[in-house]
């Protein structure tokens, strides 16, 4: 299977420690979980026409593990 262009992306060490963790217990590598997470999320997640529909329990899991959302969150109050 041909891929597009890499994506670098970058990971705190305990993200990337845990990464491998489930990479190792589901007999892949980092590389190709993170693809098979991606790939779910956009047939999951992104319709045809652009938008995006997270699971409804989704904005409790995203913000503790995501700076930008406090940040965002922070300056409305």
């Amino acid at each position: 299977m041909a891929f597009g262009s890499q994506l670098p992306v970058r990971l705190d060490p305990e993200t990337e420690r845990r990464l491998e963790i489930a990479a190792e217990r589901t007999g892949t590598t980092k590389s190709a979980l993170i693809r098979l997470l991606a790939k779910t999320f956009v047939e999951n997640c992104v319709h045809d026409d652009g938008s995006v529909v997270l699971p409804p329990d989704w904005k409790k899991l995203l913000e503790p593990a995501d700076g930008r959302s406090k940040k965002k969150s922070k300056g409305k109050g």
